[in-house]
């Protein structure tokens, strides 16, 4: 998952109780904190883009 901190749109507190819901019912979850685009700190499209091309390219994928 990835957050601005600085996010108006789904604060970075929900995000990350959302992340530990998922952890504690056994679901592996990356979370990365990252600065976003836009006024609201929302736009995080190209980092997800990049973020996913580097996972495909990693021998980390099961």
């Amino acid at each position: 998952m990835l957050t601005d901190s600085r996010g108006s749109r789904v604060s970075a507190s929900v995000q990350t109780a959302y992340v530990e819901a998922l952890r504690q019912v056994g679901v592996a979850v990356d979370h990365w904190f990252l600065p976003a685009a836009s006024v609201l700190h929302h736009d995080l499209q190209l980092p997800g883009i990049l973020a996913a091309f580097t996972w495909l390219m990693s021998d980390d994928r099961n």
